[in-house]
């Protein structure tokens, strides 16, 4: 990781939170910041925050949801 992620993610996450995992990637619509959250409460709480644009990053903010499994 170049020392431009690492200073992006600290301040994403001084800025955001520091409970959530930051990433940046190379996506469809450029480099992008993803922040991986707990749930989707959460995430649209974060969402909130965070702009679509941020520091010449497009942002994403996922979440997870729980798996069902089926007894079939």
């Amino acid at each position: 990781m170049s020392t431009d992620h690492t200073e992006l993610i600290l301040k994403a996450a001084i800025e955001f939170g520091p409970d959530y995992l930051y990433e940046i990637v190379n996506g469809g619509m450029g480099r992008t910041l993803r922040i991986d959250v707990g749930t989707k409460a959460e995430a649209s709480q974060v969402r909130l925050r965070v702009p679509i644009i941020w520091e010449g990053l497009y942002t994403m903010v996922l979440y997870h949801t729980p798996q069902l499994t089926g007894s079939n």
